[in-house]
């Protein structure tokens, strides 16, 4: 809005200007970015419009809200003042007009499965229909893999793709979507879902784990260096992510400042995810990188758990490891075939802390022996080093495997190896550890259940590489927050349709990238509002939709 009878002298700091037909507009610097390829960028807001006196030729500034707002000073009341005099160019991707050939396969299988996980429900209800059908086109963007660059190209995605918009929709409006999604909002979401994907399975239990994203940005609060899992040396963030262990679905997520340790912040993650309400009859299960006190705490909520434990942290498990490979004997009965490989078993009762559960072991032959290779040449490494330096070595650097005790003579001190320290290693080679307060499980199924944690991994994987590659494109804390958001809804879709493509993909040997090409190519032509196929179905796109589709490919036509 131009205050039109205000004058602002010229010249006004930290400014640039930009000539638009035959309007000189003036933009004020307000921030600082930096790409991905290290270039400074700026931000900036344009605060009005240069307008020259044509008597004494004076340039003076016709100011705009953004102006007053930026500078601090009051707007004058009583001032003339003048809304935008043209409505800025819409995209009109959503409005396909008569004669217009776009693709429909990819879209339609994506809302079908918007509707049959129950998202639409949701989202029409926390949202309202208007904002959940421009998050659902958002999410279908990023599902394709589109998205890696930022909205770079949302609206060709748009124009050459159905996206059942009802109203005006482009690049410069999905920054604005972004911030409209509150926390508050994606609260009310997350504990629909919760709730809904708890009612469909009475008994499951859910992987959560933790990854990092780098960025450039120095305007994110919640950016800050730790230990980043990309192994780049950048400011990261956290993110953790809740998923269910037998129907494979996102459930939760959440963000945290990249310098917080996983185990630190755990407690707080299951405090929000309880809120959310988290029924105590799911049990968690989580990798061994988690602290005695986070599996202390998850059993006072009143939850199962399965965990990885780790024989060099805690001294108790290491010592019940050692006594149980004494003990052990390789038998038939006490194993079974995992991949191809023989695993040996067993379990004992302990008490962890506070929390009373079982112990189970695995022994893998294959891994000791790669184990005691690695272990051993570590060791050999260690004495060649300390050969060649000649002087006393730093005690705590060597303390697991040798002694290093004063003594007279030429070097000053004594450097051995520690027998009974090497000996205990060896026993904790080809050995995992798990811990369970689960009663009714079997030692097999428990690792079954503990090695598919990858498949969380792999849901990292596909955020990370497949939706955003690696970076956020974000400037903004609130941006931030609604992105994220989309992306979690993105993942969902994304993860139920691999799911369901994953038999027809396994057959062909084709990616998943090519499956997403070629149900865009499934295009139809707008005859006066009656939609009309263009050319006959190839049969693999037969065979993805009907994997893809929660119906019978038949019914497309009808629905």
């Amino acid at each position: 809005m131009l205050y039109t009878d205000v004058r602002i002298n010229l010249p006004v700091p930290a400014t640039y200007r930009q000539k638009r037909s035959g309007v000189v507009y003036l933009y004020k610097y307000t921030d600082t970015y930096y790409t991905q390829d290290k270039k400074q960028r700026h931000k900036s807001v344009l605060i009005g419009r240069i307008e020259i006196d044509k008597e004494s030729g004076i340039e003076y500034l016709i100011p705009n809200d953004a102006y007053f707002k930026l500078s601090g000073t009051p707007a004058p009341q009583g001032s003339t003042v003048r809304s935008r005099g043209r409505v800025p160019k819409e995209s009109q991707s959503h409005r396909h007009l008569s004669g217009e050939v776009i693709g429909v396969g990819f879209t339609v299988v994506c809302l079908s499965l918007w509707h049959y996980l129950g998202i639409k429900d949701i989202a029409d209800k926390v949202f309202g229909s208007r904002l959940a059908e421009k998050l659902f086109a958002l999410a279908c963007y990023y599902a394709a893999g589109d998205g890696k660059d930022g909205l770079d190209e949302i609206d060709l995605f748009l124009e050459k793709n159905l996206s059942f918009l009802q109203e005006p929709f482009n690049g410069r409006r999905a920054c604005e979507i972004f911030t409209r999604c509150t926390p508050t909002l994606n609260d009310e979401f997350l504990e629909a879902w919760i709730k809904l994907n708890q009612d469909k399975e009475k008994e499951d239990s859910f992987y959560y784990d933790v990854t990092s994203v780098s960025s450039y940005s120095d305007a994110l609060p919640e950016i800050e260096f730790g230990y980043n899992r990309d192994k780049e040396s950048l400011p990261q963030l956290n993110i953790g992510l809740l998923s269910s262990r037998k129907h494979d679905v996102p459930l939760f997520y959440t963000s945290y400042n990249g310098s917080i340790n996983d185990t630190a912040n755990f407690n707080y993650v299951l405090k929000r995810v309880k809120n959310l309400g988290l029924s105590s009859d799911f049990a968690l299960i989580f990798d061994g990188g988690f602290s005695q006190d986070n599996i202390n705490f998850t059993a006072l909520q009143g939850h199962n758990l399965l965990s990885g434990v780790s024989q060099k942290r805690l001294k108790s498990v290491a010592d019940a490891v050692g006594k149980w490979r004494k003990e052990f004997k390789r038998t038939y009965d006490r194993s079974f075939m995992l991949n191809d490989e023989i695993i040996y078993h067993g379990h004992t009762d302990f008490t962890l802390g506070t929390t009373k559960g079982k112990l189970l072991f695995y022994y893998s032959l294959t891994k000791e022996q790669h184990q005691l290779h690695d272990l051993y040449l570590h060791i050999a490494k260690e004495e060649e080093l300390e050969e060649l330096t000649g002087g006393c070595p730093e005690s705590d650097k060597y303390k697991d495997f040798f002694s290093i005790t004063p003594k007279r003579g030429p070097k000053g001190f004594s450097f051995k190896r520690n027998a009974t320290a090497v000996h205990a290693a060896e026993l904790q080679q080809g050995v995992t550890v798990l811990f369970t307060t689960l009663k009714n499980i079997t030692d097999e199924e428990a690792l079954h259940a503990y090695r598919n944690k990858d498949r969380i991994e792999k849901m990292f994987e596909t955020l990370k590489n497949d939706i955003i590659d690696g970076r956020m494109h974000v400037h903004s804390f609130e941006a931030w927050q609604g992105k994220l958001f989309v992306l979690f809804l993105a993942l969902i879709l994304r993860k139920e349709l691999h799911k369901r493509l994953k038999p027809v993909l396994h057959k062909t040997h084709h990616t998943f990238h090519r499956s997403v090409t070629v149900l865009k190519d499934i295009k139809m032509l707008n005859n006066q509002d009656r939609w009309v196929c263009r050319k006959a179905l190839t049969s693999e796109q037969k065979s993805l939709l009907n994997a893809a589709l929660p119906f019978d490919a038949k019914e497309l036509r009808s629905a």
